[in-house]
Order: structure tokens, then sequence, then C-alpha cells
């Protein structure tokens, strides 16, 4: 099915098939992520919304169909993806700047650079940007579930990405957790220009992050696109989260994507 935003530099996809073991799992996804927007993907679980999380970044080798980033293919020498995963995916034998510097120096060997010092600042200063300044030299295990969400943020986002992926980040955390880590999230995007795409369980969490509101649904699964919904991540900056969460129009904005998701699963 092809769903597309908009005419971009950002991240795209054309009739994007995506399958294994002679099965196919996402079926002709076309659609255009601008820069500076969000992209956020509900669906059931098993429909393939990880399967398609891995296909953007360039894991999963497509069945057919492409992906590129500014008209460029995933292999190009400037390819910038950020991913992010439910279950963080840090090492818990380096410490917090160090997870994040692993990005770095990964880089840096590819240029041939051995500016180790240079990094160590980079990491730290991308760690104080998610609100953990004072703790770059803690491991995993003394730090609590958002506080390492926070890491892996941070080092998805010490490369200046022009995509960002995240597999429902959030999901593990408790309310107020995800609450605060959204909001950070918000932050973050609101001051960058990067493609983003995040598939979530949460039809609230889609409506609070996203641009656009997707839904993966079928089988092979196809990407279905909201159309002419306002969601609140296109609402003003400095506007309170707070007021944003309340409001009636995000809580009518929710019911709507909650029904329109409804009429696509029971099709």
């Amino acid at each position: 099915m092809s769903t597309r935003l908009s005419s971009s530099t950002g991240l795209q996809t054309d009739r994007l098939t995506v399958g294994y073991s002679g099965r196919r799992v996402i079926g002709g996804v076309s659609v255009d992520v601008p820069p500076g927007s969000t992209l956020a993907i509900i669906g059931r679980s098993g429909v393939g919304k990880s399967t398609l999380i891995g296909a953007l970044a360039g894991l999963i080798e497509p069945v057919s169909g492409t992906v590129s980033v500014a008209g460029e293919p995933l292999t190009g020498p400037d390819r910038r993806i950020g991913v992010v995963m439910q279950t963080y995916g840090l090492f818990p034998w380096f410490t917090a700047r160090r997870n994040v510097e692993l990005g770095l120096g990964i880089r840096d060997r590819q240029r041939g650079s051995r500016a180790r010092a240079s990094r160590r600042e980079t990491a730290s200063a991308a760690l104080a940007r998610v609100g953990l300044a004072g703790l770059e030299d803690a491991y995993p295990r003394r730090l609590s579930g958002g506080e390492q969400q926070r890491i892996a943020l941070a080092r998805a986002l010490v490369l200046d990405p022009t995509v960002l992926l995240l597999d429902e980040p959030f999901s593990s955390l408790d309310a107020l957790t995800r609450e605060g880590l959204q909001d950070l999230l918000r932050e973050l995007l609101d001051a960058t220009l990067v493609s983003t795409v995040i598939v979530t369980h949460s039809i609230e969490e889609a409506v609070y992050l996203g641009h656009t509101v997707g839904a993966l649904c079928g089988e092979p699964a196809e990407l279905h696109l909201t159309a002419g919904l306002a969601c609140a991540a296109s609402q003003p900056a400095d506007r309170s989260r707070d007021d944003l969460r309340t409001d009636p129009a995000y809580l009518e904005a929710c019911a709507r994507v909650r029904r329109w998701f409804r009429e696509r699963v029971d099709a």
C-alpha cells in the first residue's frame, strides 16, 4: 500500500516488502517522513512493527523495494541512523559515558581518527542533554530503567542522526517515568530536523509524540496513515505538557485514532 506524508529529503521507502522463511511480513510500504517530522506507528503484537524498524535501520534485508535517506541508499557513506530499543541495549560492563562513546568510536575509526578525549567530552555533553550530568561513570546496573533509557537515547542522538528509529522505547517503564521521557524526547526533537519513526502499543503515546499516526494492519501488514488529524506534536513547543495531556482536543484525538484503528483491525 502506498501512503505518503509528503515529498521530502528525509526518510523514504518505496514499496518496501519484508519477510522471512518464505512469509511476507511487511507488504509494499511507501512512505516519506520529512526532516523535523515524527511518524508514530501503532499495531497489534506480532503484526511486524519491529520488523519494519529493523528494515528501516538497515538491519533486515528487504525482499523488494527500497529504503533511502535524502534520496541516498542506507549503505551511503553519510548514513546516520540512531536506533533506540525497548531493552536499552547497554553493555553492563561499560559506564554510562562509555556506552554513549561506542558509536563515536566506530565513526572515528572509519574516519581514521583517534581523538578519545574529544569523544569523552561529546559523550558527557550528550548525557547532560538527557539529564544525566554527574552519572557519567555509573554502570547500568546501578541506574533505574528510566536512567538506562536516557543513556540509550543519548547514544542514539550523539551522532547527530538524520533518522531516529524507536522501537517501543518506553513500554517497560512506570507511567510517570514514561511521561517524563516522552516530554524529554519531544523537547529534543523540537530542536532538531531529524526524521523520526516510533512504534508503540500506546495510542496516547502515538498521538502525543507523532505529527502523523500510522497503523500496521493485515497480513502481510500494510501501513495506513491518519488524515486530517492534528496530533499533539503539532502544537507550539512552549506549551505546557500537562496542559496538552489534559486538553480536550488531545483526548478527542486519542479517541478518534482509537476508533480509526479499530475499524482497520476489524476490517
